[in-house]
């Protein structure tokens, strides 16, 4: 089949990564094309570099037009695709909107990467594109959620519970892997000594991932646990002494037991390089790539109740409820204070159970179960009408 993704940007996020996963997965069966609406970004390089055609439309970053429609109809037009599959809101609308302008016959799926989370956390506009997509969802074959609070949620507010399916998300356990050589480069880049615990995190600064609740347990960790050191990575990480001002004492309060650190390009050597590591996020997660991640590299777990995180976890670390230092706290202490040997073994149990549920070819498979199977019973009720 030849197969046409439509995605918003192509930035390092979990929909654009999971994006990438899937085509190097099924390339060898399908052909592959990517319109991206806005940018070609890091991942549309590294797409091309692997031969992907990437077509970028050059949109604007918070607008939605009609003649970036008109465009999008016209490239689908002339590619001819056997199916459509759109990645979030914007796209999934986008496409929708191009397939009528084209008057595509072609089958279209989206694909929900979020739960709905807290309104103030979504902008207006996105939060009206999700909303009007449950009415106009009748010509979409098939909704792809990556996690099962996602679909329920959306499903409450309209959704089609007929076209909706769960494909969780995958993970290359070669690339996300035990590492002893990355661990040690790291503390010596660092000036880490072998006798501390790092607890990590890896996430974007903002409201949603709550920082600042991270931060505080840090604090309550660091006054009982001698020798635990905190690590945060990410987009906006350096920055939080000065954008969030709630959490400037805690950050001085902890001194050198807290490194900042940007987004990282080789977040399989972070992952490696944690003891222990840590989802603080206070709502809107569905299936926090970072966790599978993290359990691919044998690293135990302390994550918030939200999303399919409890899911994902399962026995292999521990889950606290949202919003609650206290609780995160303790359950951060509770793997530090653990022999080394048993936390290690957590972590092992943690990538096999990984390497079980949400293999790369497992979930790779799925999709292209679900594209053929939906295709082919849209083909068999067109001959069904056709006599």
């Amino acid at each position: 089949m030849r197969i046409v993704h439509v995605i918003t940007a192509l930035n390092t996020g979990g929909a654009e990564m999971m994006l990438k996963k899937v085509i190097s997965e099924t390339t060898g069966s399908h052909e592959h094309i990517v319109i991206s609406l806005k940018n070609v970004g890091p991942i549309g390089r590294s797409l091309r570099s692997r031969g992907i055609p990437v077509i970028a439309l050059g949109g604007m970053s918070g607008r939605f037009s009609f003649p970036l429609l008109f465009r999008l109809a016209k490239e689908l037009r002339s590619l001819k695709p056997d199916l459509v599959q759109a990645w979030m809101y914007h796209a999934n609308f986008a496409a929708w909107g191009a397939k009528l302008l084209s008057r595509g016959e072609w089958p279209l799926y989206w694909s929900v990467r979020c739960s709905v989370g807290e309104p103030r956390s979504i902008k207006w506009t996105t939060r009206v594109i999700r909303n009007i997509c449950a009415p106009l969802s009748g010509p979409v074959t098939s909704i792809i959620y990556n996690s099962h609070i996602a679909r329920r949620q959306h499903e409450d507010i309209g959704y089609p519970a007929a076209k909706g399916v769960v494909i969780p998300n995958g993970f290359d356990t070669e690339h996300f892997h035990p590492d002893e050589n990355a661990k040690k480069a790291f503390r010596r880049r660092h000036a880490i000594s072998d006798n501390q615990i790092i607890v990590g995190h890896v996430a974007r600064a903002q409201v949603m991932k709550d920082q600042p609740s991270l931060l505080r347990a840090a604090l309550k960790v660091t006054s009982q646990v001698a020798n635990a050191v905190f690590v945060l990575a990410g987009p906006g990480i350096p920055d939080l002494p000065r954008t969030r001002r709630d959490s400037a004492a805690a950050i001085a309060a902890l001194g050198g037991r807290l490194l900042l650190l940007p987004e990282q390009e080789n977040v399989n050597e972070l992952m490696a390089a944690f003891d222990v590591f840590v989802l603080s996020s206070a709502f809107g997660e569905g299936f926090p790539n970072v966790l599978g991640e993290a359990l691919s590299s044998g690293t135990p777990c302390v994550a918030t109740d939200v999303g399919d995180c409890a899911l994902i976890v399962g026995e292999n670390g521990i889950i606290v409820p949202p919003r609650d230092p206290e609780s995160l706290a303790s359950g951060i202490s509770k793997l530090l204070n653990m022999p080394s040997e048993d936390r290690k073994s957590l972590g092992l149990a943690g990538r096999a159970r990984v390497q079980t549920e949400y293999s790369l070819a497992a979930i790779g498979r799925a999709y292209v179960d679900q594209w053929e199977e939906r295709s082919k019973n849209l083909d068999l009720q067109g001959a069904q009408c056709a006599e």
